[in-house]
């Protein structure tokens, strides 16, 4: 069973269901990063945002909120692990949902 320390560390998002690999790394490559005390960053396409995350049992679940090539976004997502370097999961953004795969760096 993860614990929320299994998580801790940064998570490259590889895949989703919408936008091209090479378009989710536009400014930088694409990533969630998870920190001590239920904090970190989301980077994706020009995203750039802060989030706050827990556990739920074994979910990973996230609130965040930053900038979309300087437009506020807030949003939500959820992962579950699939194993022990590897997340699937969902990102909501303004009633837009998209599937996102995600593996440990």
């Amino acid at each position: 069973m993860a614990t929320k320390t299994d998580l801790v560390g940064a998570w490259r998002i590889h895949h989703t269901n919408l936008w091209d690999p090479r378009d989710l790394d536009l400014v930088e490559p694409a990533r969630i990063t998870l920190k001590r005390g239920g904090k970190g960053d989301l980077v994706m396409c020009a995203v750039h945002a802060t989030i706050d995350w827990t556990m739920r049992g074994q979910h990973l679940e996230f609130s965040f909120q930053g900038f979309d090539d300087g437009t506020e976004v807030t949003g939500r997502g959820y992962g579950q692990l699939q194993d022990s370097n590897q997340l699937a999961g969902r990102i909501l953004r303004s009633r837009n949902q998209h599937a996102l795969s995600v593996r440990q760096e």
